[in-house]
């Protein structure tokens, strides 16, 4: 009753903005009122299905911690960013979707985004002074009126993102000296160009922890002068120009070794670590630029101007990370005249941007003192993006995914563009301070989490309710008592926090307690226990609390909301059928279509086996009720909804029939439906596959030899006492695998005859059936074992990088026979994590160990290991992740399934041993290096033309045999 007579739907915060009908959602009307002081219960449980947001084309590429991804290659776990640039998590993805209404937008920066009709935005609507206001809306609802005033005005417009906000790196070169030497910098040298009017860029340049030596050589043209920087390699130069000999200092130096180790000798472009810098070393950087290759007009605006393709993108890029909007446009080759002096200008691109100085771009004072301020100025412009144009285009596959940010929105495109997710309310918060005023504490997964939901839903809440906004001051207000994780009101406060924050959680003791989506939550905050008994705690003197616990269910043994909902008296929703009136809870394996043609889905009614419509919910749903289906503890009720009861014009039955069918043959899509379609936990097969099957299914490709299919190599090495265990892996498309090759290294580790095995191995070049050969593009090796003796063998090879490649990506490996220190994890969340410099405090170049998420890598083979091989007569294909392996012995399949997961835990069993197993993992790592979870369809074409067969006559080279392996049989 509260809800529908004072909340107000704030267009910033709601898909259906307005005043709040509880006749969309009448489920959400009995958990309210539980909610309410009148009612006895102490606990509320609600666990829900979380409804995925809109489609986008599968080739959008999205922004994430990491670098990019596409909305083709982006998974459950990733972590994209929000509108304001904060870094939120991917909960959720849908299948592909084919055959939809789809349309590509055109804005006024020149960027693009294409996505279905139903997509939703966030927009400005102008229709003329003092008539702008702030909605949601779809792609289908903007078409036939995205022009106003006669169609000469563009009437929608999105905010620029925030930029993005992420953590200081480890950078090897400071990012304003980068930002400078690709600016103005020999692309192969130390040395930078600067007008002989700005000595102080050498100033600035020494700032930044080199020797930076300002210099007027007597071969400089014009006004150019000359900075070295750190000395050390230098031409000398003969009268005519031409060089006579190189002086070099002894070893290199290390700003030349560092550009190096970045790839960027011979190769200017911004390295992807650089472009997820932190924003002060983002900021830097574009400095760096700026004050290099930048200028600013007399008016304020800036350009960048380059020739080079690659630091075209990275510097558009950097822009938009910065939150920065911008034109990229082509000036021809011209010459003019600037203060009376003929001036040749090069052709190239410019990208043109305007900031104010509130946000210094330069930090040559010359140019910083003709940026611009803010005050005074039409910003709107500089601050939204408008949409020019929106055109039906011919249908592309889509696909949506959910994002645990407060406002539901991420970012995606190369622009970076705010694109919507998913909803939800705050009704109970508005009722606490309205009419059962007390200490209230709403409790998110983070911190970040918290700031962003008070900003994003509080505010709102709080700014489109009159009873609210008289009850609550303005922070803009003397002695308010509004803050951001803070608002009092009379008789009470409410205070948000993070779940990862031990302090904010015994902050205070509450009444209320609202614990948000505590699936999410960590396992351990601070040291001090589990964060939801931390919480609870600060209820206990209060005798008439409450607790509401919200979450979408994740993982079943270790679902916290699975875990207390079993606790109440489980209570679900039952709906009467519109045939035979009789009441039902509905339940997926009711709902049913022809194969093929989910359109066609209809939910049987379980008595009258009558088919009913999605439109036909309209009916049902106000006539629903909950019933209990257990006894309970007596202080806890459970509410349990799917994404089922979805009301009509949301998620409906036939896309709950599609995102069924596109999720058969992947298992991450499975889950991610079991978990937000169904509101249901998903089981981790701990067990482990019989091994009997899988060596029942050997196949006769010859072992040593690189089989059809296979279009790159990885290794894992598994390191022990006495021994080092090799496998060598090929990948295919749709990650499918094929053992290539296992060996045993006999002799002690602690000698250097081993390690030179291994250098052999690592150099070999196996026969592919295309008559090429094919190197190991990735090893890794475990470096759990004995440390400092694998850190002194990758020392001697190519090692891979977080973003070295040019192209915006994390784990990079560009050079073949790469060498990777492994230690595994007990991380759950991802299968790789960010390296760390494991001796670069006593070296110039130290040797980075990357941190696997093992769990998550076993956990991913097993399911892949129980694939079934189709039949010949199914004519289908392998399905994603499929195991091909030759005829090894049983000892091999033994230890591939020798582990299986008790109570979280990988446990080894009895009597077997793992190593095969763990190699296979560490040569898993080695494709995430090489970027294979990245790969969209034309990296893989890439590497199939890499393997064109070769020309006639041409002989199958051997392999270099090394140590047999003892799998193999006689």
């Amino acid at each position: 009753e509260w809800a529908d007579r004072y909340r107000r739907l704030s267009g910033k915060a709601a898909s259906e903005p307005g005043p709040y009908r509880s006749d969309r959602t009448p489920y959400m009307r009995e958990i309210m009122d539980s909610l309410s002081p009148s009612c006895p219960v102490e606990r509320v449980v609600f666990v829900k299905g979380a409804q995925l947001g809109a489609p986008l084309a599968l080739d959008t590429p999205v922004p994430t911690v990491d670098g990019w991804r596409t909305m083709a290659t982006i998974r459950t776990g990733d972590q994209v960013f929000d509108e304001n640039g904060q870094p939120c998590r991917v909960l959720g993805l849908s299948p592909v979707l084919w055959d939809r209404d789809c349309f590509e937008l055109t804005f006024s920066d020149g960027s693009r985004i294409v996505c279905d009709a139903d997509h939703r935005w966030v927009v400005w609507d102008d229709l003329g002074r003092h008539k702008r206001k702030f909605i949601r809306t779809t792609t289908a609802a903007m078409v036939p009126r995205h022009k106003a005033r006669s169609g000469r005005a563009n009437r929608y417009a999105i905010d620029v993102a925030g930029p993005l906000m992420l953590p200081s790196a480890s950078l090897s070169i400071d990012p304003y000296l980068l930002g400078y030497w690709l600016g103005n910098g020999a692309a192969a040298m130390n040395h930078i160009t600067v007008h002989e009017d700005d000595a102080e860029v050498a100033d600035l340049l020494a700032a930044c922890g080199v020797k930076a030596e300002y210099r007027l050589p007597w071969w400089r043209r014009g006004k150019a002068a000359n900075i070295l920087i750190d000395g050390g390699r230098t031409r000398l130069r003969n009268a005519d120009g031409s060089f006579s000999q190189v002086a070099v200092a002894e070893g290199e130096t290390y700003f030349m070794g560092a550009l190096r180790e970045l790839g960027l000798i011979g190769n200017k472009h911004i390295p992807a670590i650089y472009l997820r810098a932190s924003l002060e070393q983002r900021l830097a950087l574009l400095q760096g630029f700026m004050d290099s290759d930048g200028h600013v007009t007399a008016k304020g605006r800036c350009e960048l101007a380059t020739s080079d393709p690659a630091i075209l993108e990275g510097a558009y890029e950097l822009l938009m990370t910065l939150g920065i909007k911008a034109t990229v446009y082509w000036r021809a080759e011209r010459n003019h005249t600037i203060n009376g002096r003929p001036v040749h200008s090069r052709e190239g691109w410019r990208i043109s941007f305007m900031v104010y100085n509130d946000l210094p771009v330069f930090r040559l004072q010359r140019k910083l003192a003709r940026q611009v301020p803010r005050d005074g100025r039409r910003t709107t412009e500089t601050e939204r993006r408008r949409i020019v144009d929106i055109r039906s285009i011919p249908s592309v596959p889509v696909r949506c995914i959910a994002v645990d940010s407060p406002s539901h929105l991420f970012l995606a495109g190369r622009s970076m563009i705010p694109t919507h997710n998913t909803e939800g309310g705050n009704n109970w918060v508005g009722y606490v301070v309205h009419k059962a005023p007390g200490p209230m504490m709403v409790v998110q997964p983070t911190v970040e989490l918290a700031k962003r939901n008070s900003k994003q839903r509080i505010d709102p809440l709080i700014e489109e309710s009159e009873v609210l906004r008289a009850l609550v001051k303005s922070p803009r207000s003397r002695d308010s008592g509004n803050t951001v994780l803070s608002k009092q009101f009379p008789g009470g406060v409410l205070v948000m926090t993070g779940a990862n924050s031990a302090v904010g959680l015994r902050s205070m003791a509450v009444r209320y307690l609202f614990l948000d989506e505590v699936d999410a939550y960590p396992g351990d905050v601070d040291g001090e226990g589990d964060p939801v008994n931390l919480a609870c705690a600060r209820t206990r003197t209060f005798s008439r609390r409450k607790i509401y616990m919200v979450s979408t269910p994740l993982i079943m043994g270790e679902s916290r909301i699975e875990a207390v909902f079993a606790e109440s008296d489980q209570r679900r929703f039952w709906v009467p059928c519109p045939h035979c009136q009789r009441y039902q809870v509905l339940k997926f394996d009711r709902l049913r279509w022809p194969k093929g043609e989910p359109g066609k889905a209809a939910y049987f009614c379980e008595h009258c086996e009558q088919g009913i419509s999605n439109h036909q919910k309209s009916w049902m749903l106000p006539r629903g009720e909950w019933r209990t289906s257990a006894e309970g503890d007596g202080r806890t009720r459970g509410y349990h909804l799917s994404s089922l009861y979805s009301p009509v014009g949301w998620y409906s039955w036939e896309r709950a029939a599609d995102d069924w069918e596109k999720a058969q043959r992947d298992v991450e899509l499975l889950k991610s439906f079991v978990n937000l379609v169904l509101g249901e936990s998903w089981q981790q097969r701990g067990d482990a596959p019989d091994w009997q099957p899988l060596y029942d299914r050997r196949e006769d490709y010859r072992i040593g030899a690189v089989p059809n299919g296979v279009l790159f190599l990885t290794a894992g090495a598994d390191v022990q006492r006495d021994r080092i265990e090799v496998e060598i892996v090929g990948w295919g498309r749709n990650k499918e695998s094929w053992s290539v090759d296992y060996i045993v290294l006999p002799g002690d580790t602690a000698e250097p005859a081993i390690w030179r095995q291994l250098d052999a191995v690592l150099e070999r070049e196996l026969p592919h059936v295309s008559g090429r050969t094919m190197p190991i593009r990735v090893m890794c090796v475990d470096a759990g074992y004995n440390p400092e003796l694998v850190y002194n063998w990758v020392r001697r090879h190519p090692q891979a990088s977080w973003g070295a490649a040019s192209e915006a990506a994390g784990a990079a490996a560009p050079y073949p026979r790469t060498a990777v220190a492994v230690k595994g994890t007990g991380a759950t969340d991802r299968l790789l994590v960010r390296p760390t410099v494991v001796d670069g405090g006593s070296r110039k170049w130290g040797v980075r160990l990357w941190l696997l998420g093992t769990p998550v890598a076993k956990q991913q083979l097993y399911n892949w290991l129980r694939l079934r091989k189709p039949t010949d007569e199914s004519g289908e294909s392998y399905p994603a992740g499929f195991c091909h392996f030759p005829r090894y012995d049983e000892e091999y399949f033994r230890q591939l399934t020798a582990e299986s997961a008790v109570d979280g835990r990988w446990e080894l069993m009895p009597n077997r041993r793992n190593e095969a197993l763990d190699a296979r993992v560490y040569a898993r790592a080695g494709a995430a290096i090489f970027g294979m979870d990245r790969f969209t369809d034309d990296d893989w074409l890439v590497l199939e033309r890499n393997l064109a067969p070769a020309r006639d006559g041409a002989s199958e080279a051997p392999a270099r045999r090394v140590v047999r392996s003892r799998f193999l049989e006689t």
